[in-house]
């Protein structure tokens, strides 16, 4: 599971770890209609040999839903996503880009109308209470080759365990 802001980098986290060892891709925006849709992947990746990793999920169930004042069950509420999913996923990465002007700087127009340094916090508050890894990523080639070839051994030697 990688999570975090929009632009701290999971989804080219995830193509790096997709390129090392044809890692399956989920891609889980907003749950429709809610988080419950998460449960039948997540049993079904947590029986597989496979090493899935998801791009999103209850995290930001969490985070987006208090942020938007959003009717979601889990808005706001980090130990019952957990309690639900957390012990499904092997490895929880929080994955906060470097700084907060940083993620400012590469906004656009499709993403969410949160201010960055809140949604950072959220995000890095969030793992921190979860017991995830939080990770400031550096936004560099290096940085993101680096982490994946990490991530995938402590991935691979989950799965052979």
């Amino acid at each position: 599971m990688i999570d975090g802001p929009e632009k701290a980098g999971k989804s080219t986290l995830v193509e790096a770890l997709c390129l090392r060892r044809a890692y399956v891709r989920k891609w889980t925006g907003p749950a429709v209609p809610d988080d419950n849709e998460y449960l039948v992947p997540l049993q079904i990746d947590a029986k597989s040999q496979r090493v899935v990793v998801w791009d999103r999920g209850w995290a930001s169930e969490v985070v987006y839903g208090q942020l938007l004042k959003q009717p979601r069950r889990l808005a706001g509420d980090w130990q019952t996503a957990e309690l639900l999913y957390g012990r499904m996923a092997e490895i929880a990465i929080m994955l906060l880009g470097p700084d907060v002007e940083t993620l400012k700087r590469l906004r656009d127009n499709t993403d969410l109308p949160i201010d960055p340094a809140i949604e950072r916090q959220a995000f890095a508050r969030y793992g921190q209470l979860a017991g995830w890894i939080v990770l400031e990523n550096e936004h560099t080639p290096t940085y993101i080759a680096t982490l994946a070839d990490s991530l995938m051994f402590m991935a691979t030697s989950k799965v052979t365990a």
